[in-house]
C-alpha cells in the first residue's frame, strides 16, 4: 500500500494527489482563473467542505497561526493577504484546499497603498443596497456580492416610456463603464419585478455585446450578462447601450423608476416620458439603500411631456423619480 492510501486525501498536498481527486468543478474553475481572491477563497472551502476552524488548525500544524477572524475577512472581501506570513498561509491554503498551485495567490495582486492621502473608493455592496437574504441574492447566488466589481460607471443615461396605460413600456440605457482592474469582461444588469411592474420580456443589446438572459420567475429576478468583445485592462472603457421592453401592463399603474449605483457616478441623467395622461405630480427621490429615509424634491413635466433629473457626482444608492395620478 502507498503513502498517499495511508493518509486521509485531504492531509496530501494537492501535486500528490491522483488527478481524478485534483478535479474541480466548472463554477470553482472559472473563479479561480477570475477572481477576485475573496469569492476564489470562499468557493474552494464551499466546495471541500471544511470550516474555518478546522482550516485554522490544518495551517497551525504547518506551523502558521492566523485567527479565525482574519480568514473570515479574507473571504469575505475585508482584507487580504499582504503580510509575508499571511502570504505563506495562502500558499498552504492551496495545498490544504486541493488547488493548483499559485491559483488563489495570484489574485492577492498588488499590496495595497497605505498612508496619509490614500483614499479607498467606497463602494456599497449589494447587501447594503437589497439586504443580505433578499430576492436578488437568492437568484445570483454566490456571485452576489461580486458583479461588476471590476468596473466604475462614467455616465449613466436612462430613458424610460410610460404608455398611454400608465404602465412603464420601455426603458433604454446608454453607459460608459471603465474598468477598475485587468480582466473585467461583462456588464451584469439585474431587473427586479413586483406588483406594480411585471419583468420585462427580454433585453435587447444596441452596442453590439452578445447577452444572455437568466429568469427567476418565483423571485421576480431577471439577471442580463452583457459580455464585452474582449477583456479590459485597467482604465480602459466600454460603452454599453440596451433596451428592454414590457409586453404585459402591470397589475397596478406604474408609480416610479429608480437607479441603484453601488459607487459615486460622475454623471446620471434619467428622462421619464409620458405618452398618455400627465401624472398629478413628480417627485425625484434619493436615498442610501431598502428602508433608508427617502429623501424627496417636486420636479416638473415640461412642453415635450418628459420629467427628468441630472446629478453630477451622483451619490451611492437609488435615484429615480416618482409620480402619482
Amino acid at each position: 500500500m502507498t503513502l498517499a492510501h495511508q493518509i486521509p486525501a485531504h492531509q496530501i498536498p494537492a501535486h500528490q494527489l491522483p488527478t481524478q481527486q485534483r478535479t474541480i468543478d466548472q463554477e470553482l474553475s472559472e473563479v479561480l482563473r477570475t477572481g477576485p481572491f475573496d469569492l476564489a477563497l470562499r468557493t474552494a472551502l464551499d466546495r471541500r467542505g471544511l470550516p474555518l476552524d478546522r482550516i485554522q488548525d490544518r495551517l497551525a500544524t504547518l506551523g502558521v497561526t492566523v485567527s479565525l477572524s482574519t480568514l473570515s475577512y479574507w473571504q469575505r472581501g475585508r482584507r487580504r493577504p499582504e503580510r509575508a506570513d499571511s502570504l505563506r498561509a495562502v500558499a498552504l491554503l492551496e495545498d490544504i484546499l486541493r488547488l493548483p498551485r499559485r491559483s488563489l495567490s495570484s489574485l492577492i495582486g498588488p499590496p495595497r497603498p497605505r498612508g496619509r492621502g490614500v483614499r479607498t473608493p467606497e463602494r456599497l455592496s449589494l447587501t447594503d443596497l437589497y439586504g443580505a437574504d433578499s430576492d436578488v441574492s437568492k437568484a445570483l447566488g454566490t456571485s452576489y456580492e461580486h458583479i461588476n466589481i471590476k468596473l466604475d460607471a462614467l455616465s449613466l443615461h436612462d430613458k424610460v416610456t410610460v404608455g398611454a396605460d400608465r404602465c412603464i413600456r420601455r426603458i433604454r440605457s446608454c453607459q460608459v463603464q471603465r474598468a477598475n482592474a485587468d480582466g473585467a469582461d461583462r456588464l451584469v444588469v439585474i431587473f427586479r419585478g413586483d406588483a406594480e411592474q411585471p419583468l420585462p420580456t427580454g433585453l435587447r443589446s444596441l452596442s453590439g455585446q452578445r447577452c444572455v438572459t437568466r429568469f427567476d420567475r418565483e423571485r421576480m429576478v431577471m439577471v442580463n450578462e452583457l459580455f464585452f468583445a474582449r477583456r479590459l485592462a485597467k482604465g480602459e472603457s466600454v460603452l454599453v447601450e440596451y433596451e428592454v421592453q414590457f409586453d404585459e401592463a402591470g397589475a397596478a399603474a406604474s408609480t416610479s423608476y429608480e437607479r441603484c449605483l453601488r459607487t459615486n457616478v460622475p454623471q446620471y441623467l434619467l428622462q421619464v416620458r409620458f405618452e398618455g395622461e400627465l401624472p398629478a405630480h413628480c417627485h425625484r427621490s434619493t436615498r442610501l439603500g431598502l428602508g433608508a429615509r427617502d429623501d424627496r424634491r417636486a420636479v416638473s413635466v415640461d412642453l415635450t411631456r418628459m420629467a427628468y433629473l441630472h446629478a453630477l457626482d451622483c451619490q451611492k444608492g437609488f435615484h429615480g423619480i416618482t409620480w402619482n395620478w
